[in-house]
Formats: C-alpha cells, sequence, structure tokens
C-alpha cells in the first residue's frame, strides 16, 4: 500500500491509502463513493465545503512528511480504539484530512505560516462524514512542513 493525497486546486486536503496508482484514481473518479462525498460535506474554517463538486481533484502520492502525517494520525486511532484490529478494521482504510491553519500569523516581516514556518493551531470541523477518517493541521505542501493530528470525534 501506498499513501496518496487528494489536491484541490493548490491545498492538499486529503491522505489516503491505495495499492497503486490506478486503484488511488479510482477512489476518487468514484462519484458515488465517500471519499467525494466526505469532501463536499466537511467544511473548512472559511466554512466553505472542502470540494465545491466542480474543481478538478488530483491525485499524487504523498511526500514524506504527508505519510508520516498520515502513520501518525493510524497509529493515534489505533491507540484510541478508533480504529479496533480485534473488529477487523482495516487500519489501511484510515482517511486523514489536511486542513490549513486558521490564521494568518506572522512570524517575522518576511515568513509566515502560509510560507512554511512552523506553528499550528487546532480549529473546528464542521460537517459530517461515514468515513473513519482524521483531520490533520498542516503547513504548505512541502517535504518539510510540519503536521498536527486533531482529533473529530
Amino acid at each position: 500500500m501506498k499513501t496518496y493525497v487528494v489536491r484541490i486546486g493548490k491545498e492538499a486536503v486529503l491522505a489516503f491509502r491505495a495499492e497503486n496508482d490506478d486503484e488511488a484514481h479510482a477512489m476518487i473518479d468514484d462519484k458515488e463513493g465517500t471519499i467525494r462525498s466526505d469532501l463536499k460535506v466537511l467544511v473548512g474554517r472559511d466554512e466553505k465545503s472542502l470540494w465545491d463538486g466542480k474543481s478538478a481533484i488530483q491525485v499524487q502520492e504523498a511526500t514524506a512528511a504527508q505519510h508520516a502525517a498520515w502513520e501518525e494520525s493510524r497509529d493515534q486511532a489505533i491507540s484510541d480504539g478508533e480504529i479496533d484490529l480485534d473488529a477487523g478494521n482495516n487500519p489501511d482504510e484510515w482517511n486523514v484530512y489536511l486542513m490549513a491553519p486558521p490564521e494568518r500569523t506572522k512570524f517575522s516581516a518576511k515568513t509566515d505560516i502560509l510560507t512554511g514556518e512552523k506553528s499550528l493551531q487546532p480549529f473546528p470541523i464542521l460537517g459530517n462524514s461515514a468515513t473513519m477518517a482524521s483531520v490533520v493541521i498542516r503547513m504548505p505542501a512541502t517535504d518539510d512542513a510540519s503536521w498536527s493530528a486533531v482529533r473529530t470525534t
């Protein structure tokens, strides 16, 4: 299994697992699947859906930092019992929604969190999803971005 991310515009919004590129694309292209419906009902801090139902959705293999965020969230979900291995829950079905920090916070005259400086603040995620998932607050999608998981349940 590989970790992939969904991009809408320039934003990575979801990390998920698939066997290969074809399966990853099929999961996102499934118009009746849970990923598309989740992207339409979950909203971010701006109170807008993560996906408007029209914008292009791209899939790409996750960076090392994105994969590490997915693993950390999955491991925490197992530890918390949200993924019950004894009940047969498949940890590779865990989806992680990647969210931008809530506000643009200045750290110096030249750098801020939108350009990659480290600082994360949890914020509420609105909407309901039937998918096993977690939300991760993220920095811009770079290999060296820092991540922090936020529980949605």
